[in-house]
């Protein structure tokens, strides 16, 4: 935006075309054969640029494990709410045999509420 940029296509084309003094102080590693740096496309900076309302999603689904069973040979069946952007599993419960995966998605979220208010999910989640 100093450079007078007013869109992330303005951003893009300037660091394609950025002094190499300036690129290099921004951190654009060079190739050692060429001298040449990649700079981001505007799609990429469109990626990681944050909107001003920016959301956590988090997609839900039951998996049934393979291989693993309980004792009376039933297969262990599990609904995961999973972060898109950490792509890590942030909560997890087991779906009991008289149920279904329905019945179990008000329980996980309130374990993901839980973790949110002691700390262990970062930004703002809401129910």
């Amino acid at each position: 935006m100093l450079t007078g940029a007013t869109s992330l296509l303005a951003i893009s084309e300037w660091a394609a075309d950025g002094p190499p003094a300036v690129l290099d102080r921004l951190g654009v590693r060079r190739c050692p054969l060429s001298g040449t740096g990649p700079v981001p496309w505007e799609t990429t900076i469109r990626r990681i640029q944050p909107g001003p309302k920016a959301r956590r999603a988090v997609a839900v689904d039951g998996k049934s494990l393979r291989g693993a069973a309980r004792a009376g040979g039933r297969e262990i069946h599990l609904l995961a709410a999973r972060s898109h952007t950490s792509r890590l599993v942030l909560a997890q419960l087991d779906v009991g045999d008289k149920t279904n995966e329905i019945t179990c998605f008000r329980p996980l979220m309130d374990v993901l509420a839980d973790l949110a208010a002691c700390g262990g999910l970062t930004g703002r989640w809401r129910r």
